[in-house]
C-alpha cells in the first residue's frame, strides 16, 4: 500500500474492489461495481493489458481468472475526510472512485478517478511528499497561466491544498468519457496543440535567461553521476552543440515536459492534454514532440536506440515532419539533453531499472546524433 493512500482507504468495509498489479510494479485498485467506468483509469498499451481492460468487468468473479491474472478481491472503505473534501470541491454526492497507485519512482504518487454513474467528473492526485506537493503547486500555477494565455483543451485546477496535516491533494477537471481514445502514433492534432502552445506562450528572452539553460547547467553540475568516461564525453559534446544552437535563440515557449499518449486523450476528435506538473515556461518550441516519439518507441514498441534513430531520420529528417524544425538533429539533441538532466536531477543518480535502461538509449541516441553531425 502506497504511503500517500493510507490516510484515504482502509481494507475493511462493504465496498468490494479488485487489486490489479502488473509486471512493472504498478497497481490499480478498482471497485467491482460499475467496473467498466472504473477501468477508464487503466490505460494499457499492450495487447494483454487491452484484453484485461475489456474482459475483467465480466470475469473478475471467476477464481480461475483471478488466479491467472494475479488479481485479488478485497473489501475497502474510503475515509470520510477524503469523501467530504471531494464532494465539496465537485458539488456532487455519492461519488465513485478508482485508484492508480502510481509509477514506481522517487516522485511516485496516487491518482484517483472520480465519477458518478457514467460520467467522469475529475481526477485527484495525492501525496505527502514535499517535493510532489511543490509540483502540485507548480501545476496549478502553470494551468492558470495557460488558461490566461487562451490555451485550450487542458484541465482546470479545481483545488490544490491540504487534505490532512500531512496529505495534500490536487484535483483537476476533465472531459474524458468512456468513448475517449488514446493514440500512440503522432497525429496532426498533436502537432496542432504544440503549435498553439508555441503561438500563445512564446516570449522573447536570451538563452541565458531561459529555463532550458538552467536544465543544462544542472546536468553539467551532476555529470559525475555518470561513471563511464565515454558517456560523460558524449553528453558534454552534445551540450556544446546545443549551447551553440541556443546561443542566438531569443524566442522560447511553454514545454509540457511529459507529452506522452498516457498524458492525453482524444474526445470527439479533440485532443485533451493533462499532467503539466513538470512544465516549464521558456524552452525551445515544439520539442515536446520528441518526447512523444521517443517514449512511445521505448515503452510501446520496445525499440532499441538503433531502430529509434532510424525512425527519427525517417520521420523528422526525410519524412512528413521534416519541416517542423530548422535543424531536427540539433533540436532532438536539445530534448535528449533535457530528459537526461531531468532524471539526473530528480533521481540524484538512484535510477530505477527502467530509467537506467532509458538512460542508455538516450545517450546512445546522442552519440548517433554527434557522429552524424560531425560527418556532415
Amino acid at each position: 500500500m502506497n504511503y500517500e493512500i493510507k490516510d484515504i482507504i482502509e481494507f475493511y468495509g462493504n465496498i468490494q474492489y479488485v487489486i490489479i498489479p502488473n509486471s512493472d510494479n504498478k497497481v490499480w485498485i478498482m471497485p467491482c461495481k460499475n467496473m467498466n467506468m472504473a477501468m477508464n483509469l487503466y490505460q494499457p498499451s499492450s495487447i494483454k493489458g487491452k484484453l484485461l481492460k475489456l474482459l475483467l468487468p465480466y470475469s473478475y468473479k471467476l477464481k480461475l481468472v483471478r488466479k491467472f491474472v494475479g488479481i485479488k478481491l478485497v473489501n475497502i472503505s474510503i475515509e470520510d475526510v477524503f469523501i467530504n473534501k471531494i464532494e465539496s470541491i465537485l458539488g456532487f454526492r455519492d461519488l465513485e472512485y478508482s485508484f492508480f497507485l502510481g509509477t514506481p519512482s522517487i516522485h511516485q504518487k496516487a491518482t484517483i478517478q472520480i465519477y458518478k454513474n457514467n460520467k467522469i467528473l475529475g481526477y485527484c492526485k495525492v501525496s505527502n511528499n514535499k517535493e510532489i506537493i511543490n509540483l502540485f503547486n507548480k501545476e496549478k500555477d502553470i494551468l492558470n497561466y495557460l488558461h490566461d494565455k487562451g490555451v485550450n483543451s487542458i484541465p482546470n485546477c479545481l483545488f490544490s491544498g491540504k487534505l490532512t496535516n500531512t496529505v495534500n491533494v490536487f484535483v483537476q477537471s476533465t472531459v474524458k468519457s468512456c468513448k475517449s481514445k488514446v493514440i500512440h502514433e503522432i497525429h496532426k492534432k498533436h502537432i496542432d496543440f504544440l503549435k498553439e502552445l508555441e503561438e500563445k506562450t512564446k516570449v522573447y528572452c536570451t538563452y541565458e535567461e531561459s529555463d532550458f539553460k538552467q536544465s543544462i547547467e544542472r546536468l553539467k553540475l551532476n555529470i559525475n553521476i555518470f561513471k563511464d568516461n565515454l558517456e560523460q564525453e558524449v553528453i558534454l559534446n552534445a551540450i556544446k552543440i546545443v549551447e551553440n544552437v541556443m546561443g542566438n535563440n531569443t524566442e522560447f515557449s511553454v514545454y509540457h515536459n511529459d507529452f506522452t499518449p498516457w498524458n492525453m486523450f482524444f474526445e470527439k476528435d479533440n485532443l485533451f492534454v493533462f499532467d503539466f506538473e513538470y512544465a516549464k515556461k521558456t524552452y525551445p518550441s515544439l520539442i515536446d514532440i520528441f518526447h512523444f516519439f521517443t517514449q512511445t518507441a521505448i515503452f510501446v514498441r520496445k525499440e532499441d536506440a538503433s531502430v529509434i534513430y532510424m525512425n527519427f531520420k525517417k520521420q523528422f529528417i526525410n519524412g512528413e515532419l521534416k519541416d517542423l524544425f530548422s535543424n531536427p538533429s540539433k533540436y532532438y539533441m536539445c530534448y535528449l539533453i533535457d530528459i537526461i538532466s531531468l532524471y539526473v536531477s530528480r533521481d540524484k543518480g538512484q535510477f530505477s531499472e527502467d530509467v537506467e535502461h532509458n538512460m542508455k538509449i538516450w545517450i546512445e541516441l546522442l552519440n548517433n546524433l554527434n557522429e552524424d553531425l560531425n560527418n556532415r
